[in-house]
């Protein structure tokens, strides 16, 4: 026999109720970090719409960026030199290599990447937001 059946119904239901209570604080775990992954693309899509519209300077977001970021990959990604003294860190061997965006120069806005399709996109999305969150995602697993 096994465990379980040996327990009588009092046992298996405090079992069950624990095992619920489990999956509804991971549950709430997993909604929360989702969460706030949607508030920071929305954070970084509203500072994008405000360099794309004038009104807040390009280098003034490269400058924050500049002493923000610490990964070469991340820092790569606005043309910025790597951090001195940094390790170069060893990439996977099925890595692929990230397309810098195209935020470096004042001119110039982001562009969709070659590997972004749009089938992705939210209804209630921008193609500015949708850029901008593909920019953050980076390319799908196994794209080459």
């Amino acid at each position: 026999m096994s465990a379980e059946t040996e327990l009588n119904p009092r046992q298996r239901l405090a079992k069950l109720r624990a095992e619920l209570r489990q999956l509804e604080a991971a549950e709430k775990r997993r909604n929360a970090r989702a969460h706030e992954t949607r508030r920071r693309i929305l954070i970084g899509a509203a500072i994008m719409h405000k360099i794309n519209a004038g009104e807040w300077p390009r280098d003034k977001l490269l400058a924050m960026m500049d002493g923000y970021l610490t990964r070469d990959a991340d820092r790569a990604l606005f043309d910025l030199p790597r951090k001195a003294g940094q390790v170069k860190a060893r990439k996977p061997a099925n890595h692929a290599p990230q397309k810098a965006a195209a935020v470096a120069t004042s001119s110039s806005a982001l562009e969709r990447p070659t590997w972004a399709d749009g089938s992705d996109r939210m209804p209630d999305e921008s193609e500015a937001d949708y850029i901008l969150r593909k920019h953050i995602e980076g390319p799908p697993q196994g794209w080459a």
